[in-house]
């Protein structure tokens, strides 16, 4: 017996397909078609009556031409199941749908009384982020949720490409690769799996125990951070894109994340922000300049008077958000600034002198986009590093044994999906990009 068989009959009978399929398939005018969607507005005339309606699954709508008995009751964001025949719109209306459709039939899925919350006319970031179960219906978020998928799918074929293994590393977790305690606890009568656990705040750790044993590994993992923050570049819960690679160097580690991100970029913007990542993604490879340069730079503005700056620029001291935007916009586009000093860093970054074999990515309007370094793959200089910085051996052994059996050299980055899809898209604040935004 087929499986088929088993399924009721009216899932054997339909032919379910989205606005998105139907517009792609560009079936020819006349013909009967079925649609099921969303009102997204209303307008009634004399003898007819016309409603545009969307499924989702595509920007693009279809407009309904109904009699005014098939109208009455639709409102912004009933839901209906429509049947009838498509025909193409007057030239004036071309451009804004593909298609007409001469309804047949309506059926009623769902009321949409004039209280909703979400209103068919501008609805404020503050609102939207008040009312955030209803925010995926605005035009604006959907368009941002379809890129996010688009954008992964992208991300995915460059791994796949290239070889890397798409792993699922642990949330709970008893180590913070950042050393910096921002973690949320998990709170139990006892510590959970005998020991202090949090929800993480990288998959680092657990990825680079992956490359040990599969080469190059990657993850997109929810990543958790306890730290107070009111900027638009910040949340409290967000997605991480993660990879380790065995056997690399740091040129190595920026080829690929230039390669992330181009891969991203193609295809999925449009306009002027289309031409302006085309321009910057063609230069290759993106400006490469190390931490002393950096700093050069910058004094060099301040002295100049091109440029002021909140936070200081002497040698040594931390690269701040208006530096990062500041450099970006100097290099016309995206660039990395490598060997950052060694005392700004974790434990586990190599050491060249008095440098962390690192880097950061920082782009235009945002600053820091991606940050990555090599891994300190000697199992001495491993353990010294983390005396230094008060690291207990004992907790991190594990991570430690890494080193003393067939060590190799390796390194790894994470990326902020949020930030990469607002960078593509030209929104500089994370809580418009992220479905449900967490922030403290």
């Amino acid at each position: 017996m087929h499986s088929q068989s088993r399924l009721p009959r009216r899932l054997l009978s339909c032919s379910l397909h989205t606005l998105r399929q139907l517009l792609k398939e560009a079936p020819a005018p006349g013909s009967i078609t079925h649609i099921q969607g969303w009102v997204l507005s209303v307008q009634h005339l004399k003898n007819k009556s016309f409603a545009m309606i969307s499924d989702g699954s595509t920007h693009e709508r279809v407009q309904a031409v109904l009699t005014p008995a098939q109208a009455a009751g639709l409102s912004y964001r009933t839901s209906v199941s429509l049947r009838g025949k498509l025909v193409l719109p007057r030239r004036a209306e071309a451009a804004i749908q593909k298609y007409d459709l001469e309804v047949e039939s309506l059926e009623l899925l769902g009321s949409s009384p004039k209280d909703i919350p979400l209103q068919n006319k501008y609805n404020s970031a503050e609102y939207l982020r008040q009312h955030a179960h209803f925010r995926p219906q605005t035009q604006v978020s959907a368009s941002i949720l379809r890129l996010q998928s688009k954008v992964l799918q992208s991300v995915t074929d460059y791994f796949s490409s290239q070889d890397y293994i798409q792993t699922l590393p642990p949330v709970l977790t008893s180590s913070d690769c950042e050393g910096a305690g921002e973690t949320f606890q998990i709170q139990q009568g006892k510590a959970f799996f005998g020991k202090p656990t949090s929800l993480a705040v990288s998959s680092q750790l657990h990825l680079e125990c992956l490359a040990m044993g599969l080469g190059r590994v990657w993850t997109l993992a929810p990543t958790f951070r306890a730290e107070k923050s009111t900027t638009s570049r910040h949340l409290a819960e967000f997605r991480m894109l993660e990879a380790e690679l065995s056997f690399c160097e740091l040129p190595d580690l920026l080829t690929v994340v230039e390669g992330i991100i181009r891969a991203a970029a193609k295809s999925h913007v449009d306009g002027k922000l289309a031409a302006a990542l085309s321009l910057s993604t063609s230069r290759n490879p993106w400006p490469r300049i190390r931490y002393e340069e950096a700093i050069i730079i910058l004094q060099d503005a301040v002295n100049a008077g091109k440029a002021t700056f909140t936070h200081s620029t002497c040698m040594g001291s931390a690269l701040q958000t208006e530096h990062e935007q500041y450099l970006a916009k100097h290099f016309g586009g995206p660039l990395f600034v490598t060997h950052y000093p060694m005392k700004q860093k974790p434990f586990y970054m190599q050491k060249e002198g008095d440098s962390a074999v690192c880097f950061d990515l920082l782009v235009p309007g945002m600053g820091e986009l991606c940050g990555g370094s090599m891994r300190e793959h000697n199992h001495h200089a491993l353990l010294s590093s983390m005396r230094q910085q008060g690291i207990s051996i004992d907790e991190m052994a594990w991570y430690a044994d890494l080193r003393k059996y067939g060590t190799v050299p390796h390194g790894g980055f994470g990326i902020g999906f949020e930030r990469l899809v607002g960078y593509l898209i030209g929104v500089t604040n994370v809580r418009e990009v992220a479905a449900f935004p967490r922030w403290l």
